[in-house]
């Protein structure tokens, strides 16, 4: 805190902070945006943890003198230097930003003086923008939910669809369901699957949401019928299986992602075999099932979307 003019710059941003306190602490949805930089070390990782360091020790500064929470704040840290709005003076790059953007009618003007004194802050800190690198990086970063669709379970004649959803940094939702429900009487022919599957995943050591290797554990359960010749067929009521999962997930385009997962587990389910005989089907007898091994297999689309993401109300 006392090195350089950190002080000096403190006390002017308590001094910003304690103006509209009262604002920030009534609607988080206007956040304090805290940017760390740093460029100075060899690897790319250093950087980064120094940049977190830094720009968590600022905003601990704010919450326990100001009486701000964890909401109020939109953390991010990068590895590049600041850019001058011009482009051509490239700012030093161990330092942390802090911007606010407060609406103007969420300012309490009580007069021409107050008014007039905020202009020059404002001024001051739009002339720092986040280079487009960074930009680029946040954005691919903030993505909350997804769509996908498995192209191996497509080939199957098997219509799917999955979700997933960020709960919180490093751990995610994933939910996939599968049908089909084919028949031809006349041939007595039967495919029908019904089937449903949570997982919850964990990533590692990923930078940006939807990206990189990632492990799960998941349950699933359904029903099923296949007959495909008349002689005998088998009409199964549920199934249960669980397991673990691994899986990489990466970009091949601006907007659109690939998913290559395998999940291992323990499948059980009891079934009813059948066959055609005189115009009628015939019950034979109901058996048990149990396997372990291979019980799920991706090859995904991916759609990442910010359908959940709140976007801070901002005028000018």
């Amino acid at each position: 805190m006392s090195y350089g003019t950190n002080q000096k710059e403190l006390k002017r941003l308590f001094s910003l902070i304690e103006r509209y306190r009262a604002i920030l602490i009534e609607d988080i949805s206007i956040p304090i945006y805290v940017d760390g930089y740093c460029c100075s070390l060899s690897a790319v990782r250093d950087n980064l943890a120094v940049a977190k360091v830094r720009s968590n020790r600022v905003k601990s500064e704010l919450i326990t003198r100001m009486g701000l929470k964890e909401e109020n704040f939109v953390t991010r840290n990068h590895t590049n230097r600041i850019i001058s709005a011009t482009g051509k003076h490239p700012k030093q790059g161990d330092r942390v930003v802090v911007r606010i953007h407060i609406p103007v009618s969420a300012i309490p003007v009580t007069s021409a003086k107050l008014s007039t004194s905020v202009a020059p802050v404002v001024s001051r800190l739009s002339e720092i923008p986040i280079s487009e690198s960074s930009l680029k990086r946040d954005k691919d970063g903030s993505f909350r939910f997804a769509l996908k669709t498995n192209l191996l379970y497509i080939t199957l004649l098997l219509i799917n669809a999955e979700a997933e959803y960020y709960l919180k940094k490093r751990l995610s939702l994933n939910i996939d369901w599968q049908y089909a429900w084919w028949s031809r009487r006349s041939k007595h022919r039967y495919y029908r699957v019904a089937a449903v599957s949570p997982e919850l995943r964990y990533w590692f050591a990923s930078k940006d949401n939807f990206r990189g290797h990632f492990g799960g554990f998941y349950l699933g359960t359904g029903l099923y019928e296949f007959m495909a010749r008349p002689a005998c067929g088998i009409q199964g009521e549920f199934f249960i299986a669980g397991g673990l999962t691994y899986g990489y997930m990466f970009p091949v385009g601006k907007r659109l992602r690939m998913e290559l997962s395998l999940g291992i587990g323990y499948l059980m389910t009891e079934y009813r075999r059948y066959h055609w005989d005189r115009g009628c089907y015939v019950y034979e007898k109901t058996q048990r099932y149990s396997y372990f091994g291979p019980t799920k297999a991706k090859v995904s689309l991916v759609w990442p979307l910010n359908l959940f993401k709140r976007k801070p109300r901002m005028e000018t």
